[in-house]
């Protein structure tokens, strides 16, 4: 991940709504952290910004993450021609929801397994791809099917604050 292990080492000194973190053992919290990554349909495919670009489906997935808020931006989900058909991520303590562009409703799924991988099918181009924000490949997990609709927005809701990206 570049320098984003570094960026985002220090999380004992964040502090949440008054709640410092600890170094207790890891354990789900009643408020769980949210991740919000908008998608910014300005940028080209060949288009980058500053941090890291991941090669997704020909495109650039652009992950910028603040520790002090965890939010982020992912950069060109998709764009006119280049449809995800599915989209599925596999990390422990995640929920994912993801919006679409049709009515903005949230569809949201619990992942099962450890690993930091987004993955997706392109059904255009009939391409499977994922990038992995670990070193863990396992690519099990709960497919979403999201026909031809475009995915505007992406979720992520950390469950256990001591889990990283």
């Amino acid at each position: 991940l570049y320098q984003r292990e570094e960026r985002m080492s220090d999380l004992s000194s964040t502090k949440r709504k008054g709640e410092e973190l600890s170094d207790a053992p890891a354990k789900k919290h009643k408020d769980p952290l949210t991740i919000t990554m908008p998608i910014d349909r300005k940028l080209k495919p060949h288009q980058k910004q500053k941090s890291p670009a991941h090669s997704f489906n020909g495109l650039n997935w652009n992950l910028q993450f603040d520790k002090s808020s965890w939010h982020g931006v992912l950069s060109t989900l998709s764009c006119d021609g280049d449809i995800l058909s599915e989209l599925w991520m596999v990390k422990t303590n995640i929920r994912l929801s993801y919006f679409t562009q049709c009515d903005g409703s949230p569809k949201e799924f619990l992942t099962e397994n450890v690993a930091h991988t987004f993955c997706g099918w392109n059904e255009k181009s009939k391409t499977f791809s994922c990038f992995v924000l670990s070193g863990v490949k396992s690519m099990k997990g709960t497919k979403v099917h999201e026909g031809n609709n475009r995915i505007t927005e992406v979720r992520v809701v950390i469950e256990n604050e001591r889990e990283r990206f």
